[in-house]
């Protein structure tokens, strides 16, 4: 609703655990199958309100449910011949299920498995191709052979041809979407990144690039610093500092954060472990966290101690451990994300950089020590072969480069000023003598601008 709702306990229904609940559910057709997918993730039982239009039967079935008790009926969205601008793109879909020997059942199962918003752009993206079959004439069989990467890089010479508004970007879905639709019908696997597809999107500017949020990142120290130095005294102050604790010292997510329950907290002597899950598709993965205690304030598991036994004195009896105290009920994602940006704020990280960046900081820190990215990966529950830690997160540290211009400045001042006055050396070792820019001696040794005399021996060595 575009108006705000003062009962509303969260935004994103979605991302709130709802086990053990009964439910009356009324979701907007294209959340259907997300809806069904959450039910069979959370194992709760529901009772849908559905249209009765175009109704097919669909069984739900789960890992955790050896008893399926019914049947759960969705919609598929009714396009109107006129209005549909798209149905060619799913007839050539429908067409290439069908030559590689896929019933009508299988297909419509195949299709009904695919995210809406996905399914919508790959329609759109099979349109352009269905339409360069035609006027060529050529037939749909020609996509399964062994080279569906010819009439790939020839439609997307075709349809380049006709222009139109917005014309790279159509191409660069229609590339993707073509590629990834032949890739599972055609004798030729990954055809995204085939020589001849690449050539051709590197000719034309169709390569789709990574971009990062963000081309610097802040310093975690600042944030360690401030947690250092600054006590918290408010209830909702010291939830703030154990997230970010947790959040520094794992990554984690903050969807994550909201599956995190105190029944299922192990605090041992010396560590706390937590469990919390992530989901890819209809997959859901269970982490365990452990974290180990440490001498300093910065820790995550004294942070959190701290913030559970201020939990029982307040007498908050969520099993969640975060919680919103504005609404008094358990913490969702997007208030996890508005804590831990105030505690940044505080530290002094100003906009553009939010809460979550802390994930960011970290991952920097740990490359910026040495870590290797397969290393960062395990850390932060990332696939081993994944690039996203380096693509996304490790950026340079933000700083002010013009200082350090000056700064360099007067190093050469202060190197001149002891060529000129030999007794410099004598003078550090009596109290009082003033020297000039001392004070920036200091910043730079902080720098590393300023090597030390066995530093000097090991390069002249």
């Amino acid at each position: 609703s575009p108006q705000e709702d003062n009962k509303a306990i969260a935004r994103n229904a979605l991302n709130i655990p709802c086990t053990n609940e009964l439910l009356l559910l009324h979701p907007p057709i294209g959340l259907i199958p997300k809806v069904i997918q959450k039910m069979i993730r959370d194992q709760v039982e529901a009772v849908l309100i559905l249209p009765r239009c175009n109704t097919r039967t669909i069984r739900a079935s789960s890992n955790q449910r050896k008893d399926n008790e019914g049947t759960l009926k969705t919609t598929t969205r009714n396009h109107r011949d006129g209005k549909d601008k798209y149905k060619e793109g799913e007839q050539l879909y429908r067409e290439l299920a069908e030559l590689t020997k896929l019933d009508s059942a299988a297909i419509d199962q195949l299709i009904a498995s695919i995210n809406p918003e996905t399914w919508r752009k790959r329609r759109a993206g099979l349109t352009p191709l269905a339409n360069y079959l035609k006027q060529n004439n050529i037939n749909t069989s020609t996509l399964l052979g062994n080279k569906p990467d010819v009439e790939i890089v020839n439609a997307l010479a075709w349809y380049k041809d006709r222009g139109g508004p917005k014309l790279q970007q159509r191409m660069k879905n229609m590339k993707m979407h073509c590629s990834v639709v032949l890739s599972q019908f055609s004798q030729m696997n990954d055809i995204i990144n085939s020589s001849l597809v690449k050539t051709y999107s590197k000719g034309q500017g169709l390569s789709i690039q990574s971009k990062p949020r963000f081309p610097t990142i802040w310093n975690i120290q600042i944030l360690f610093n401030s947690i250092n130095t600054q006590t918290p005294t408010t209830p909702e102050e010291m939830q703030q500092t154990a997230m970010a604790m947790i959040v520094a010292f794992c990554a984690a997510h903050m969807t994550e954060l909201v599956f995190m329950k105190q029944s299922e907290m192990i605090d041992g002597t010396h560590y706390i472990s937590l469990k919390t899950q992530t989901s890819k598709g209809k997959q859901v993965n269970i982490h365990t966290i452990t974290f180990e205690e440490r001498s300093s304030i910065c820790c995550p598991v004294k942070t959190l101690r701290k913030w559970i036994q201020q939990r029982n004195t307040d007498g908050i009896s969520e099993d969640q451990i975060w919680y919103n105290h504005t609404k008094h009920s358990p913490a969702s994602s997007e208030y996890c994300s508005h804590q831990l940006t105030a505690i940044i704020r505080r530290a002094g990280i100003t906009s553009p950089y939010t809460g979550p960046t802390i994930r960011h900081a970290m991952m920097t820190r740990l490359r910026a020590a040495g870590a290797t990215q397969a290393e960062v990966n395990a850390f932060t529950r990332h696939i081993m072969a994944s690039n996203v830690v380096d693509i996304y997160y490790n950026k340079p540290v933000e700083r002010d480069l013009a200082s350090m211009l000056i700064l360099n400045e007067k190093r050469f001042i202060i190197m001149d000023w002891v060529i000129q006055n030999p007794e410099f050396m004598i003078g550090l070792q009596q109290p009082g003598v003033p020297v000039p820019y001392a004070q920036d001696v200091v910043e730079l040794e902080n720098l590393g601008e300023v090597s030390t005399d066995e530093e000097n021996e090991q390069d002249a060595q």
